[in-house]
């Protein structure tokens, strides 16, 4: 009966300590980077929702209606300043293709996730107009004929910029995430 027992063979207590270690270990590692993973899509889902927003502007300008009744004249707009930086407007113009909060009929107000902010101004005020019927590009009240990039940054995430990109001779609008 003694011989059953002595030939049996099982894992040491030492030997299970170190398997639950390793699984601990990966687990936390895993967690880690799965929250990393989050924060950076989290920022992503905020870079397209901006660019999301523009081609909504660039769309109504080009059915070229306000309302039912009234017809669009000066095109729809957007409008970031670096006194701002964690917001944006979206508006429409009266015609002067540059955004005046007195006289331009402001749309919305976007407010950026707590962390998130534009960088990188390529002056302390930037104004888009989508002008019909071909929806025109103008930034700064001049026709744009090149590409404006905006970009954003989130605190929380690192090593990452958000970047918007708005072709002025196309119109097409690209988001997309970018290495600093």
């Amino acid at each position: 009966m003694m011989n059953i027992f002595k030939n049996k063979k099982a894992f040491t207590v030492a030997e299970m300590l170190v398997v639950i270690f390793i699984i601990g270990l990966t687990a936390s590692i895993t967690l880690v980077n799965f929250r990393k993973g989050e924060r950076s899509g989290g920022f992503l889902l905020t870079t397209e929702q901006l660019a999301s927003d523009l081609r909504k502007i660039q769309t109504r300008t080009i059915a070229g209606l306000i309302n039912q009744t009234t017809t669009l004249t000066g095109g729809y707009g957007f409008y970031i300043t670096n006194s701002q930086p964690q917001q944006y407007i979206l508006f429409n113009d009266d015609g002067d293709l540059i955004f005046d909060a007195e006289t331009d009929n402001v749309l919305e107000t976007i407010v950026l996730p707590i962390g998130v902010t534009f960088i990188d101004f390529p002056s302390d005020e930037v104004t888009v107009i989508f002008k019909p019927p071909k929806p025109t590009i103008y930034s700064a009240g001049d026709k744009l004929l090149t590409t404006i990039s905006l970009y954003l940054v989130d605190s929380a995430v690192s090593g990452k910029k958000g970047l918007v990109t708005l072709n002025g001779l196309t119109g097409r609008i690209t988001a997309e995430l970018v290495n600093n």
